[in-house]
């Protein structure tokens, strides 16, 4: 990252980016650095007016909530076209994801509907485009044919008809069964469905409950940001 970077994305740094993984060719972090610095003043302004996340994790939220979502990145294949963010709740980790990977066409499902325009202000704000199937109908988005901004579906997920996803993903929402739950839909829709699901401390009962009802594979990968907690890749779902 130049030198020139660090005054104005003060909190997404060298030290920052050190943390993970190589990411993907391709990648501009310099990019990634500005956008995520806007977003993360925008969730310091909006969160005095309402609550986008817990106030004790403010100080420290672009390792709590950024770096924490940032570290999927990497688990994102090169081929993958579509994500789906269940419970985005202010954006993580989907949200993130967009600004880091503008190539993915994203989908963010939250039912509360100011979590849900704080979204849109984010996109809006960074000038945020994604891949879509249409071209935007604003003047300025006329611009970037082929490209839209994140899709941000206001609703509860059971009430989303699911279309192909090559990834769902999904931070503090709900037991790993319940998220199973929640994609066997998508899984039905799309069978090579790839679940990345950022879990903490009781993965390992999550689990054991979900294998009751659900076949699959899982593979798992330390945290960055927690030494307890673990990113889950759950491919091959089925109901037993």
């Amino acid at each position: 990252m130049r030198p020139e970077m660090l005054s104005t994305t003060p909190d997404f740094g060298p030290d920052f980016w050190a943390r993970l993984p190589a990411l993907p060719d391709g990648v501009s972090r310099e990019t990634a650095a500005a956008r995520l610095q806007i977003y993360l003043d925008l969730l310091r302004k909006w969160q005095a007016k309402i609550n986008l996340v817990s106030p004790d994790s403010l100080p420290a939220a672009a390792e709590r909530h950024f770096l924490d979502s940032v570290q999927i990145f990497p688990l994102i294949r090169p081929t993958d076209r579509t994500l789906v963010d269940i419970g985005s709740g202010a954006g993580f980790p989907g949200l993130v994801l967009a600004l880091c990977r503008d190539d993915l066409a994203v989908h963010l499902i939250e039912s509360d509907a100011k979590k849900g325009e704080f979204m849109k202000t984010v996109s809006r704000e960074t000038g945020l485009f994604v891949a879509g199937s249409a071209v935007p109908a604003t003047t300025s988005e006329k611009a970037h044919p082929g490209f839209i901004r994140p899709v941000v579906h206001t609703t509860r997920i059971e009430k989303v008809t699911p279309f192909p996803a090559d990834v769902m993903t999904a931070r503090a929402l709900a037991p790993l069964k319940t998220l199973l739950d929640y994609a066997m839909p998508w899984a039905k829709t799309n069978p090579a469905i790839r679940l990345i699901l950022l879990k903490g401390e009781s993965v390992s009962r999550e689990t054991d409950e979900a294998q009751e009802a659900y076949a699959f594979d899982i593979v798992e990968y330390p945290s960055v940001t927690e030494d307890k907690a673990r990113v889950l890749v759950i491919t091959n779902i089925r109901q037993k």
